[in-house]
């Protein structure tokens, strides 16, 4: 099937779901680890937790924290992971006009030709990267930082990088890396640098495509979206015996409230000892 799909910053576009519409590609998390929020549309504002197996749709944003990690399949066998600290929205899942945004953070990808033959966008705060299928990286800094953009192509494929304009592109050809600063033109492409301490995990990320790929098993529609309710319904349940888990640890408690047995007796007799030393001349 040909396919293309661009990334793009969007921070919160709303597509509504996609469930049932033929037009869109499958995507879903196949490895979550520590703290992954989703935020969909119309959701909940304090975001869900991540899981495996559950299906993404247009409008949701991805957001993990410190120790957070998340791998994202699309038709099985093409990778996106997001590492820690960073932040991605599927703004469109429609075949030949697909976007995602990295806000910020690292993202890194294994795209299979057959995904990226019509065309891969990938669009930052800063730079626009079309892709093809390759091997790729990003590492997007924070708002403070002025969302520098670096983009790099690892052991296959190239990347063209330009500014948000889209004019004066340059071409990444493996090994190569370039960055983006606001309001101004990619610098001419380097020997891979920045990203160097991405490669070893990308170059994990063919076998681990391929590990997918075997168990992957595409889902009719209302089957994502069954898959998808279940995950939210039972999200919510987790986080509200969170939050009274939370509630109870700050009520206020009595003098003397949840101590062991005989622990108050103990104590006022080490008070009474305290007392009887003090009297003493």
């Amino acid at each position: 099937m040909r396919l293309s799909w661009a990334v793009a910053f969007v921070m919160a576009l709303g597509g509504g779901t996609s469930f049932g519409q033929e037009d869109r590609w499958e995507a879903r998390f196949t490895d979550v680890k520590g703290t992954v929020t989703v935020f969909t549309t119309g959701g909940d504002a304090d975001g869900m937790p991540a899981d495996n197996d559950v299906p993404l749709e247009e409008g949701d944003r991805i957001k993990t924290g410190d120790d957070g990690y998340a791998e994202v399949a699309i038709e099985g066998d093409s990778l996106v992971v997001l590492k820690a600290n960073s932040q991605m929205t599927v703004a469109s899942a429609r075949i030949g006009a697909s976007e995602i945004g990295l806000a910020f953070g690292s993202l890194l990808a294994k795209i299979q030709s057959a995904l990226g033959v019509g065309g891969f966008r990938v669009r930052t705060p800063t730079a626009v990267a079309a892709v093809r299928g390759t091997e790729f990286g990003l590492d997007v800094a924070g708002e403070a930082e002025g969302n520098e953009t670096h983009v790099g192509v690892f052991d296959e494929g190239k990347v063209e990088v330009s500014g948000l304009s889209g004019e004066d592109a340059e071409t990444l050809m493996v090994n190569q890396e370039t960055v983006v600063r606001k309001g101004s033109r990619p610098l001419p492409p380097y020997v891979i640098k920045r990203l160097m301490r991405h490669r070893k995990l990308v170059r994990g990320m063919g076998k681990r495509a391929q590990q997918v790929k075997k168990r992957w098993a595409s889902l009719p529609a209302d089957k994502r979206g069954e898959l998808r309710q279940r995950w939210m319904e039972k999200a919510r349940e987790r986080m509200k015996k969170m939050r009274e888990k939370a509630l109870q640890r700050n009520k206020p408690r009595r003098p003397g409230a949840g101590s062991k047995p005989g622990q108050e007796k103990m104590e006022q007799r080490r008070q009474k000892i305290i007392r009887e030393r003090n009297k003493r001349p």
